[in-house]
């Protein structure tokens, strides 16, 4: 990934697409990112990526949920002190 200042963008945007199509292109204004440029096929790897983090997530919920129902109904009680104490007692 490359990083070009806007102005730079301005003079040479033919230049500046070319390298997008190559690789994705940080615009910055200032030393800060304002914007990035990537070619259509960078964006589309991005969205499939993103879809596949949402789904994960989900079935992650899911599997909580699944888990939640044949869990103790009495866990909710045990936080971290109430662990800490039972291990310490333990010993």
């Amino acid at each position: 990934m490359i990083t070009i200042t806007s102005t730079y963008a301005e003079t040479h945007f033919g230049e500046v697409i070319n390298q997008a199509k190559q690789e994705p292109v940080v615009l910055t204004t200032q030393g800060r990112t304002v914007a990035y440029l990537l070619s259509p096929e960078g964006l589309e790897k991005l969205l499939v990526e993103q879809k596949h983090r949402d789904n994960a997530v989900l079935n992650y919920q899911h599997y909580q949920d699944r888990v939640g129902k044949i869990v103790h109904p009495d866990a909710d009680l045990l936080t971290d002190e109430a662990i800490n104490q039972l291990v310490h007692e333990l010993r």
